[in-house]
């Protein structure tokens, strides 16, 4: 049965209204349209995917992948929700979302389990529909794909806004159309009376002539001269008329009077004139001939200045197809533009495609408004332009993203000074009122020989392979793209597939290795490390699959793994009366970005009946030095104040200043074993070991020393004052039953003793 509640907008009425106008309803499927939908669909490999359009009754598929219907009735849309919430909508599993458990299009074909849907709006406030996406699994939908979700609803928007201009192009042609019907009618009254009627002249901007070819006598309506901007008491020279044009369009309209005089027809001609005060204004001629025994004797017609028609001409043709913020190419021009680059191989030399990203923007956007991000975006979209040639296609794609398309480059060599001078341009500091932004871009290139042909969507997606190559090295460079870079990216998206696999089937399991207090012996706490279990029985550490802790979403889940085990294997510990210390975790920044992490750990602490400092949170310097500093910092500080210590994991490996460990709440600070290894080897290791210590006491807080694996580095970092470690000299990471069994001896030690 039909559902018999869905939400609408306060304003639904003026929205529907708003849809009728653009005229798009139970129009033929448009080829724009349908690619956006299969894109959709192969980005999140869904089965299907549907650009929606909300009708008054009805939702009704502009473009659909996967479905076999045009519509549905409007009581069933899930598209009702982001519609008239106008805002992502995501529902994981129908089967647990009571608003949906009931729909027939979950009950039934095409038994919908997961969706997502983000509105698509031409005016603000008033979403026409949506684009969404659709499996009859349930599943997760990260923020980065509503990120890239709304991406795909800003091309669909884009699609709308030229049928929207389109339609105004059709309401304007009409409209002159019809001003040209009324022209001939004017002219058929003039060939009849022989005269030119001089209500033409009260035409808004439109005059009447006539001249004789053979005496060369020219009779003008006083709606020329007002067009012409001269006196009607001034003599009229054809030939000075005609020179207003200039040279180039003189020489189109002469071809038009010599076919004119071959056919003995008329013509209608339109081009610029330099009128005598110096503006440039457009003319439409209309011209008709009488002719006698073959012979033109009498010319007439019609003359309009239409630039103002001209000029919103333009305007339309300039917003289908620029950014209206940096007045670059928009993402439709840079991909027709690419169609037809691969599409007709020919020409000399190389073609490349340039992806850019902007790094450091979201920040900078969030922090100080988007006043300021547009300032940026507008800045760079200049420089952009003039690191290029006017022949190429210099394009915003949306947000931060650029993209330039060059042809007819004699070398590599060419290209890639290129791309070094867009990472220089980018890295010069962008001044916006009182505040100075050092940002900086990363660059991929794909190159290909102008006379072979190519395929489009994979210039595209291997200039971004490319680019994801930059950002993953660092950012702040640029890379070309190689062969390579496909196999690495399948290999990545194996792994990311492989360990999400695997710990959907309990295969992720926690290693925990011992802390030892340096002075003593005695056991102080353990680190929980990732291991991922293998069929054949072996593990594999993080190394190995590192794709999987770089992807957000996938990282997110590992993490709440991580804290859910680490504080299960806690308590079991602390029931059993076994004293572990502390279980110390490695968080990456994807955890920080849930607003309710602080609070659930808190609760998932509090629910086990664990005290707060049972559990300690590392986190590298890479973590808190990244764009959300300010959320890493509130949580941490956060977690602190609960209770939770916090320990900076590697310390010395990367790029934080003392000011760091004096801003974030710091409690341990951990010395990565390379210096470890090497303080009795390296003197500058060694001085790096005993100013960290140094520092420490200082800022009163503990070390722990990484990687001891010799009596003799445990004996130096003893008489440095180190006061915990951690390393194969006292134990390897061990599985949960070993490490259960290592508590126990300690406890019978101790017991014992």
């Amino acid at each position: 049965m039909a559902s018999s509640f869905y939400p609408v907008r306060e304003n639904e009425a003026q929205r529907v209204d708003a849809l009728c106008d653009l005229k798009i309803l139970d129009t033929q499927p448009e080829p724009e349209f349908e690619a956006v939908a299969r894109l959709a669909q192969s980005m999140f490999n869904v089965p299907i995917a549907l650009v929606c359009l909300l009708d008054k009754d009805r939702q009704w598929f502009k473009a659909r992948c996967g479905l076999d219907v045009t519509e549905t009735v409007r009581s069933e849309a899930f598209c009702n929700y982001p519609v008239a919430l106008n805002v992502p909508f995501v529902v994981n599993d129908t089967w647990l979302d009571d608003r949906f458990i009931a729909n027939e299009l979950v009950t039934g074909s095409p038994h919908i389990r997961f969706y997502a849907g983000v509105p698509v709006s031409l005016q603000q406030g008033l979403p026409l529909g949506t684009i969404c996406v659709i499996d009859r699994e349930p599943r997760r939908f990260s923020d980065d794909d509503i990120r890239k979700l709304e991406d795909l609803a800003l091309v669909v928007r884009s699609l709308y806004e030229q049928r929207e201009k389109a339609n105004q192009i059709v309401a304007l042609m009409e409209t002159q159309a019809q001003q040209t019907v009324l022209i001939k009618q004017q002219m058929l009254e003039i060939s009849r009376q022989n005269r030119v009627f001089e209500q033409a002249s009260k035409l808004a901007k439109i005059g009447a002539w006539e001249i004789n070819p053979v005496t060369g006598d020219l009779v003008w309506t006083k709606g020329m001269y007002d067009i012409h901007g001269m006196s009607n008491t001034v003599p009229v020279d054809p030939e000075d008329i005609y020179n207003l044009y200039p040279p180039a369009v003189r020489k189109k309209l002469q071809k038009e009077i010599e076919k004119s005089n071959a056919n003995l027809t008329g013509y209608t001609f339109e081009g610029p004139v330099i009128l005598a005060d110096g503006q440039r204004r457009w003319m439409r001629v209309s011209c008709e001939v009488e002719v006698e025994d073959g012979v033109i004797v009498r010319r007439y017609g019609m003359k309009q200045d239409i630039t103002e028609q001209r000029e919103l001409w333009d305007q339309t043709q300039f917003l289908a197809t620029r950014d209206s913020l940096t007045g670059l190419s928009n993402r439709y021009v840079l991909r027709t533009s690419l169609d037809e680059a691969v599409l007709s191989p020919g020409g000399a030399g190389l073609r490349a495609l340039f992806m850019i990203d902007l790094d450091g923007f979201k920040h900078v956007n969030d922090s100080f408004g988007h006043q300021a991000g547009d300032h940026i975006l507008k800045t760079m979209g200049r420089r952009l332009r003039r690191c290029c040639r006017k022949s190429d296609i210099v394009a915003r794609l949306g947000g931060d993203e650029f993209a330039i398309l060059m042809s007819n480059v004699t070398d590599h060599a060419e290209f890639e000074a290129i791309a070094r001078r867009l990472v220089s341009e980018f890295r010069k500091p962008v001044t916006w009122r009182s505040q100075s932004f050092q940002l900086s871009a990363s660059v991929g290139l794909r190159i290909w020989n102008g006379s072979e042909a190519a395929d489009a969507d994979d210039v595209l997606s291997e200039a971004d392979l490319a680019l994801y190559a930059a950002k993953d090295s660092g950012k702040n460079t640029y890379h070309v793209y190689t062969p390579k870079m496909k196999s690495v990216a399948k290999r990545r998206i194996e792994t990311v597939i492989g360990v999400a696999t695997a710990l959907n089937k309990d295969k992720l399991e926690l290693f925990y290795q011992p802390k030892v207090a340096l002075s003593t012996g005695a056991h102080v706490g353990f680190e929980a490390l990732l291991r991922l279990r293998k069929a054949d029985g072996s593990v594999t550490a993080p190394g190995e699959f590192e794709a999987a802790l770089n992807d957000p979403e996938l990282s997110r889940r590992i993490g709440t793994f991580v804290i859910d085990e680490a504080i299960r294997q806690a308590a079991e510990w602390r029931a059993n009366s076994l004293a572990f210390g502390h279980i110390a975790v490695n968080l990456s920044g994807s955890e920080f970005q849930n607003d309710a992490f602080v609070h659930e750990t808190v609760r998932k602490l509090q629910t086990a009946g664990l005290p707060p400092q049972s559990l300690e949170i590392e986190i590298t310097e890479r973590v808190f030095l990244n764009e959300d500093s300010d959320k890493v910092l509130s949580a941490l500080k956060a977690l602190k104040a609960a209770g939770v210590r916090i320990a900076l994991d590697d310390f010395g490996t990367g790029f934080a200043s003392l000011s760091h460990l004096r801003t974030f709440p710091v409690d341990v600070i951990k010395i990565d074993r390379t210096f470890v290894n090497g303080c009795l080897r390296r003197p500058d290791d060694n001085a790096i070991v005993q100013a960290i210590l140094l520092l420490a006491r200082v800022m009163e807080l503990d070390v722990v020393a990484e990687g001891i694996e010799q009596e003799d580095e445990l004996t130096a970092l003893k008489s440095y004052g180190c006061g915990y470690g951690q390393g194969y000299l006292f134990s390897h990471p061990l599985p949960q039953t070993e490490a259960q069994l290592w508590l126990r001896a300690l406890t019978t030690h101790r017991e014992v003793a």
